[in-house]
């Protein structure tokens, strides 16, 4: 699965699950989407100023199951 991870200018951190959530958190460009999708970093503004959002690779959540 793809996430993004966004890193504001106050330092706080975040991490969007796909692109779709990423769009909801922060306007995302065209331009800025296709570089995100090369894996290059990206400057965004937002309201809380300029945030830095990068690809990450993340693997499938392992689900424990009971048995009983």
């Amino acid at each position: 699965m793809t996430a993004y991870l966004i890193t504001h200018s106050s330092g706080f951190t975040e991490t969007a699950e796909g692109l779709v959530e990423l769009e909801q958190m922060l306007p995302v460009p065209g331009e800025a989407q296709d570089r995100l999708m090369a894996g290059e970093t990206v400057t965004l503004d937002s309201f809380l100023g300029q945030s830095e959002v990068r690809e990450v690779k993340v693997g499938r959540k392992s689900q424990a199951r009971m048995t009983g």
